[in-house]
């Protein structure tokens, strides 16, 4: 199974896989104003973008996998897209921001702490004041040491795609693998290595940033956040 193709097949699938969620897009229109430019950073095929431009917001994506933004410029408004690195939002065209969003755990899949840290710095240097920075992550520390976790299965017209976490407690670090398997006889594997994010790096990072009016939250309805059992963490902060 070759893990080079993995992203070149979830490309073709993401928007049936991960459609844009409707208590998501609640919390994202809810936290975001329409009158000022907004990012979705490590937007993936644009689902929340394109949900968003209907809704009549100033929102671009930028995704660094290539496949995925050319999936969402085939879906119109093709100037909105960028293919980039979200460590390096100091060099996108239309900055300054009025809020940033960044969802799907896509901060776990960054290579270190440090980078992190260098994305809520750069968030909060191109955003306009008061602006909101959104983040969502997986809940590192809900997960057992050394014990493997497999998501439910998620299934599509054509496609299946596993997912399983591992944590490594002595690197302090997660052991990502997905399987994506298609009608097609495709049959990718990827296995990565994620960060562990969580609410105490991303608190300290916020308020080192400069960022305030920090909230916490299990899921994006609002629900109260439990270190040891919820399993997303959401956190909104003002810039």
């Amino acid at each position: 199974m070759a893990q080079t193709g993995f992203y070149t097949v979830l490309s073709h699938h993401y928007d049936a896989l991960f459609p844009a969620e409707e208590d998501t897009l609640t919390f994202l229109t809810s936290q975001l104003s329409s009158a000022v430019p907004v990012l979705d950073a490590a937007c993936g095929s644009g689902n929340y973008t394109h949900a968003l431009l209907g809704k009549g917001f100033d929102v671009y994506g930028l995704d660094s996998e290539a496949g995925m933004i050319e999936h969402a410029r085939a879906k119109g408004r093709s100037e909105r897209f960028f293919v980039g690195d979200m460590l390096n939002l100091r060099e996108l065209p239309p900055a300054p921001f009025g809020g940033i969003f960044c969802i799907g755990n896509s901060l776990s899949h960054v290579s270190s702490k440090a980078e992190v840290e260098n994305f809520v710095v750069q968030a909060k240097e191109v955003m306009l004041s008061g602006g909101p920075l959104l983040l969502q992550v997986m809940n590192p520390e809900r997960l057992i040491a050394n014990e493997a976790v497999a998501l439910p299965r998620l299934e599509a017209t054509g496609v299946t795609m596993h997912r399983t976490y591992t944590y490594n407690p002595e690197l302090e670090l997660i052991e990502f693998t997905a399987r994506l398997v298609t009608d097609r006889s495709e049959d990718v594997e990827l296995s990565q290595t994620l960060l562990c994010v969580t609410e105490e790096l991303l608190r300290r990072y916020l308020l080192r940033a400069g960022f305030t009016a920090l909230e916490v939250a299990a899921d994006f309805s609002g629900a109260a956040f439990e270190r040891s059992h919820s399993p997303m963490l959401v956190i909104s902060a003002r810039a």
